[in-house]
């Protein structure tokens, strides 16, 4: 659970006797509420759908209907929830808090079912626009997938043209780029293979010393692999450097359009830095040279990421942050023209899923706002629902 989803690509496969095995002890229902209970303790997920999964390790929190579910989710993510949560929690080397404490947590609410249906659906406002604009940068961001899949690793157009057919959904001039025959190495006819380090300068961060206070301040972001976590645009951090602290490694100070790509904990997450930023020593970035775009980088370091971690070289390579072993990873480069035709069709997709995220980041800040005065009652319903509207109008 990251960020108030559930990451169910990440989860382990069970068979269909562990998974009955484990519903009749821990059996999840919709509008339930799932809490982390080891590591990133108090993350929340509430259950919208019929559930098509099992939890271990998880807490379960049931509720007899979609009010109480509502009202439950977001009494936890309020800071007085939160600090409970922690205050509760324990372990050294890893946080965790046990199923007692959790079943011993103070929930408070109204009284009234209509004034708890009346807060949620003010926050619920927030929450359904977030989600909007997640599944809609999701479906721009696989159509970019998609596209440079077909044209720089299944090369559907070069196929189509080999058999005397024009690409699929591609204008003339277009198709005329792509040759009509592969080379004796598998590649298009006059196409290369390259390596990361082709793409522009690599980076691999630092970072300035803690003992140092004045390294940290205000003035650039300093991203860290929590901050890369499901978005393809890094627009906070939890972390920032000071002028000084940049100065003092400023050539690991990446200029706006460069490419993350995380190399140890989490590895083959790949992010784009809009504005200059830094990072640590767990990622590798390539700043793109003229030539190459950084939705073409950014496209080619996904692929290349999930070549190398599907090849199961990933402990050799992605668990490695020596610059010189991710700078050599082969990629396959295309002709200029045909990576300009490409960066023509994708900038676009690109520039509405950094829209769409920014706009979310707002509608949460708004939501984070909002969340502890509505639950205290110190906010009233009508004038939350005013400044909800100023920003979803």
């Amino acid at each position: 659970m990251i960020g108030g989803q559930l990451k169910l690509a990440d989860a382990y496969l069970i068979s269909e006797a562990d998974f009955e095995e484990i519903q009749k002890r821990s059996r999840v229902h919709r509008w339930d509420v799932l809490i982390s209970m080891i590591g990133t303790v108090g993350e929340v997920f509430l259950v919208k759908d019929e559930p098509d999964f099992a939890i271990k390790n998880i807490g379960l929190f049931k509720s007899k209907d979609e009010a109480r579910g509502r009202w439950l989710y977001y009494f936890l993510k309020t800071p007085t929830a939160q600090q409970d949560i922690i205050g509760k929690s324990r372990g050294t080397t890893q946080s965790y808090i046990p199923l007692g404490e959790l079943r011993r947590l103070p929930i408070a609410a109204p009284e009234s079912a209509e004034a708890m249906t009346g807060i949620t659906d003010v926050l619920r406002v927030l929450d359904d626009k977030i989600e909007l604009n997640r599944r809609m940068s999701g479906t721009l961001e696989e159509m970019a997938r998609a596209l440079y899949r077909s044209w720089f690793v299944d090369f559907d157009p070069v196929h189509a043209r080999a058999l005397g057919q024009s690409p699929a959904h591609m204008d003339a001039t277009t198709a005329a780029l792509f040759p009509d025959s592969f080379g004796p190495d598998g590649l298009p006819k006059g196409w290369e293979m390259g390596t990361i380090s082709d793409l522009g300068r690599v980076v691999t961060g630092k970072t300035p010393s803690t003992k140092q206070p004045e390294n940290y301040g205000d003035f650039c972001p300093f991203v860290k692999i929590p901050d890369m976590h499901g978005k393809m645009f890094v627009l906070s951090s939890s972390s920032w450097l000071s002028e000084s602290g940049v100065q003092r490694q400023r050539n690991q100070l990446l200029a706006p359009g460069s490419v993350s790509v995380s190399c140890i904990a989490t590895p083959g997450l790949v992010a784009i830095n809009p504005s200059s930023a830094m990072t640590n020593q767990q990622i590798n970035s390539v700043e793109p040279v003229q030539g190459f775009s950084t939705e073409f980088v950014y496209w080619t370091c996904v692929q290349a990421a999930n070549d190398v971690l599907l090849g199961g070289s990933g402990g050799s390579v992605f668990h490695n942050t020596n610059k010189s072993t991710f700078s050599a990873i082969p990629i396959v480069l295309g002709p200029q023209k045909i990576r300009d035709a490409f960066t023509e069709i994708v900038a676009p997709w690109h520039s509405k899923i950094l829209h769409l995220e920014k706009e979310s980041q707002t509608l949460a800040a708004l939501r984070d706002t909002l969340l502890p005065r509505l639950m205290s009652g110190e906010l009233r319903i009508r004038e939350a629902e005013k400044q909800v509207e100023e920003v979803t109008a």
